[in-house]
């Protein structure tokens, strides 16, 4: 019988050689590694979805805590490491180590009442403020970013903000020197239904070699820090933490689509967005009028069943950031034809008149912007009724 073992020792190079080519084809599987001196703030408990735009590096024996533009704020001196309950005593800043692990570091602020409450004595722990390791990169400059991008737009597929089983999304950023535009196209079988643009003030710039991008115009709106990850002429990747857990945007260099009816939308908060169950944000000219400015004119089907297009209604009555479901009369999903969907969109999202979307709510919590929906009920093709 063939022995293996003897086959082994009689081909030492080849299994050698077999083995390197394992090594080196898994390498590309390698996660890359993680930069514990550097890290970046992801955002505030509330919602998972409040940002916490700041940078906390260790350098030496020494812990800098940095704005949303990597300049310094604080220090720390004779800093030994992040340790559940400890204290960190900054010049400026004090701050206790809620919880630390090569995932992330939770830290809560003691002298900032207002973002980080304290509740009858009692710190409120949902307010706690999350920091995640960067990742090491290859350097890339600040002003070297600014020349691949400037004057350039790319491309990337998201997620809509909103419920959603059948709009595709596809962002575009587009650079200036000091400035970034985001448009949202929104497309519903491949054609688009409604679009809506944002432009904010933003800065490239490094921590050490490391390029991170940062849109803080307004203190009281924050926004995430992004660390760049890849780069190229053609593309590049964005890193940031809308929860536990890092996404990675890829943009492509891309064209952005030529047409004039692009909207100019923003959330006045884009750390939580109400539920229309939190403020009563009830269309003021009421649901027969809707069921007629929305039905009239508009294409037939031969389905039955509903139409629910989803929206934020924004502190200045605007609207924006849709979503689309449809199901049928048994509540499955189905599809409708795109004249009867682009109608409604249509429709909808001119709306103007709406109460105030502002609400006093529990826990520091105050929303400025609601997400709401309207379901369109569609018997034999038409439009005949409207919830809620």
């Amino acid at each position: 019988m063939f022995e293996f073992t003897n086959w082994i020792s009689g081909n030492k190079f080849i299994v050698l050689l077999i083995g390197t080519l394992i090594f080196f084809s898994g390498c590309g599987n390698v996660k890359d590694s993680k930069d514990y001196n550097v890290l970046v703030g992801g955002y505030r408990s509330l919602d998972h979805t409040v940002a916490f735009p700041y940078i906390l590096e260790t350098a030496e024996s020494k812990l800098l805590l940095k704005d949303h533009f990597g300049e310094q704020i604080d220090v720390a001196l004779n800093f030994k490491g992040f340790e559940e309950g400890d204290t960190i005593q900054m010049d400026k800043t004090i701050f206790e180590i809620i919880y630390s692990d090569t995932s992330r570091t939770n830290i809560f602020l003691l002298n900032d009442t207002l973002r980080f409450p304290i509740f009858n004595g009692n710190k409120y722990w949902p307010g706690m403020a999350k920091f995640f390791p960067a990742l090491n990169t290859a350097p890339m400059l600040a002003s070297e970013m600014y020349n691949i991008l400037t004057g350039k737009t790319f491309k990337t597929i998201e997620k809509a903000e909103n419920p959603n089983d059948h709009l595709k999304v596809e962002k575009y950023l587009s650079f200036t020197v000091d400035s970034l535009k985001t448009r949202r196209d929104y497309l519903y079988q491949n054609e688009i239904i409604y679009s809506e643009f944002q432009v904010q003030k933003c800065k490239i710039f490094n921590v050490g070699t490391k390029a991170f991008l940062s849109c803080n115009e307004d203190e009281n709106n924050p926004q995430p820090i992004y660390q760049f990850v890849k780069n190229s002429n053609n593309r590049f990747s964005l890193r940031h933490f809308p929860d536990n857990n890092a996404l990675i945007e890829k943009f492509e260099l891309s064209n952005e689509p030529h047409h004039d009816y692009s909207i100019a939308y923003r959330n006045c908060f884009d750390g939580y967005v109400g539920e229309y169950y939190h403020t009563d944000v009830t269309y003021q000219k009421g649901n027969e009028f809707l069921i007629k400015k929305v039905g009239q004119d508009a294409p037939l089907d031969k389905s039955n069943g509903y139409i629910v297009i989803h929206y934020n209604v924004n502190c200045e009555g605007k609207m924006g950031r849709p979503g689309l479901q449809m199901m049928d009369s048994e509540y499955r999903d189905t599809t409708y034809s795109l004249d009867l969907v682009k109608h409604i969109m249509s429709q909808v999202m001119k709306l103007k008149e709406w109460p105030s979307t502002k609400s006093e709510g529990q826990h520091y919590i105050n929303y400025r912007d609601i997400h709401g929906f309207l379901m369109f009920k569609i018997e034999n093709g038409k439009i005949t009724d409207l919830c809620p």
